[in-house]
């Protein structure tokens, strides 16, 4: 054999630290606000399947960062990274489509992506989920449930969900009625810039 060939692992290994190093190089345009050229290096990054890299170039068409809003670029790059198991990709992906953003709005593939996220402990998709159950959109209204993922983000420190939670108690939906605990939830989340608490 010759020395020079690289062994299978090998490859994959310098593969990977170079996507690595392109999405770094991307992270510190994007910071620099030097969205083209953070665009470039991500999908360096993100061709090689890196799922970070894939999520912000999402979030950078979903958002318009130094190029024209494009729903349809920011999903085709946050299915890439969903599939993948990326939870923030997950939410974003059923975001859109609770939404309708780029795609048909549609409340139950919505859900099945904010589950997938949840399922990784994700406070966006737990919050996403509580409204769902608050509202009544893609699945039955029921406010235990509702409370039930307000109360698993909110444990985690999400202040939106927190807030909601707070909500949950003073109306007492879901669960007892009690304005202590509504209080130290409202509390909670005015200490981490919840105005309306």
């Amino acid at each position: 054999a010759n020395a020079e060939q690289k062994t299978e692992p090998e490859k994959n290994k310098r593969q990977a630290n170079d996507s690595e190093n392109y999405f770094q190089n991307g992270e510190s345009a994007y910071n620099s606000k030097a969205y083209l050229e953070a665009i470039k290096w991500y999908k360096l990054a993100a061709e090689s399947g890196h799922t970070p890299a894939q999520y912000n170039l999402g979030v950078i068409y979903a958002n318009g960062h130094g190029v024209k809003q494009d729903y349809q670029k920011a999903l085709k790059w946050y299915k890439l990274a969903a599939v993948q198991g990326y939870a923030e990709a997950q939410h974003n992906l059923g975001y859109m489509y609770n939404e309708g953003y780029g795609v048909k709005q549609d409340y139950k593939e919505a859900m099945k992506w904010f589950r997938l996220a949840a399922k990784q402990r994700s406070v966006y998709a737990q919050n996403s989920i509580g409204n769902a159950y608050l509202r009544g959109i893609g699945v039955k209204q029921n406010y235990i449930e509702a409370a039930k993922w307000y109360g698993l983000a909110a444990e985690q420190g999400d202040a939106k969900s927190q807030y909601n939670l707070g909500g949950m108690y003073y109306r007492g939906q879901g669960v007892m009625q009690n304005y202590q605990e509504a209080e130290k939830w409202f509390r909670l989340a005015a200490g981490q810039g919840i105005a309306e608490a």
